[in-house]
């Protein structure tokens, strides 16, 4: 029988600490799930990643453990995409400035959900032209062809919209309309 280490390295303790971190994150985070797999996070993977962590500490030093332990409590899991792009094109963008980009994307497709029941509205051929000219996404037919959508999914914007065709998309009828 192979004797267990009373202490964890560094790699040991980070790999703990990861499992405790994401295990909380998807504790905290259920709620926003549809039912089913709500009951599968709270009901399985939770508990499974508890027992998991426990596994990995167990026969370690007490000390030890709550070393582990204190430290999970303060590190919090963040996704950051790879870029694998050979430009030196980066910058830094505050997050306030960020959300309020897209926040005016958001207001954009808003815009043009009401622009496009204008023109429903109107038989003046003027005005739909001019309407046709100015704002090019008011039907978005193609939410996949969507530059807008893209930059959202690209960097992670929870949708706001489960009905419809695009998560983004915050004007009205448009589950009606499928």
């Amino acid at each position: 029988m192979i004797p267990i280490a009373k202490y964890r390295t560094a790699n040991q303790r980070e790999t703990i600490i990861w499992l405790v971190s994401v295990r909380d994150a998807l504790a905290q985070y259920a709620h926003e799930w549809p039912a089913k797999e709500r009951n599968l996070i709270t009901g399985e993977i939770v508990p499974q990643m508890e027992k998991w962590a426990e596994q990995l500490m167990k026969d370690i030093v007490p000390k030890e453990a709550q070393s582990i332990i204190n430290l999970s409590k303060r590190v919090h899991p963040v996704l950051i995409a790879s870029d694998f792009s050979n430009t030196d094109d980066k910058i830094t963008v505050d997050s306030d400035d960020y959300y309020k980009v897209a926040e005016i994307a958001l207001e954009y497709c808003r815009i043009s959900d009401a622009i496009r029941q204008v023109s429903k509205m109107t038989n003046a051929k003027v005005i739909k032209e001019y309407l046709k000219d100015k704002f090019k996404c008011q039907e978005c037919k193609d939410p996949e062809s969507c530059k807008i959508r893209e930059v959202f999914s690209k960097f992670l914007i929870p949708p706001l919209n489960l009905d419809g065709r695009c998560e983004y998309f915050q004007g009205e009828g448009q589950a009606d309309e499928f």
